[in-house]
């Protein structure tokens, strides 16, 4: 009875050894070289800050043509409502230095 335990036992760690390896076989080829897969996750930072240092130009240069236009040119403002609504009321005011 013992040496039927010990082939059953032998004949299940075999198996399971066997179905480890097929899974391990079946990842390695699944995943690819992970070198190359690193390189490709990358990001050019380059590149990334000069899309932001072109933004900050176009919004600098924007900002300084509106501050531009209202140091030479006339602005016509019309008002659409004022603060004085009393639903709107924000609160009591804050003392300055609080």
């Amino acid at each position: 009875m013992d040496s039927m335990d010990a082939r059953w036992l032998r004949w299940s760690l075999t198996a399971i050894a066997l179905l480890l390896a097929v899974i391990a076989i079946e990842l390695s080829a699944l995943i690819g070289p992970v070198q190359s897969r690193a390189v490709a996750q990358i990001p050019d930072t380059a590149l990334q800050r000069k899309h932001l240092l072109e933004a900050q130009e176009q919004t600098n240069a924007t900002l300084d043509r509106i501050l531009q236009h209202l140091r030479t040119q006339t602005v016509k403002v019309q008002v659409v409502s004022t603060d004085k609504d009393p639903k709107k009321t924000a609160g009591p005011p804050v003392a300055p230095g609080k």
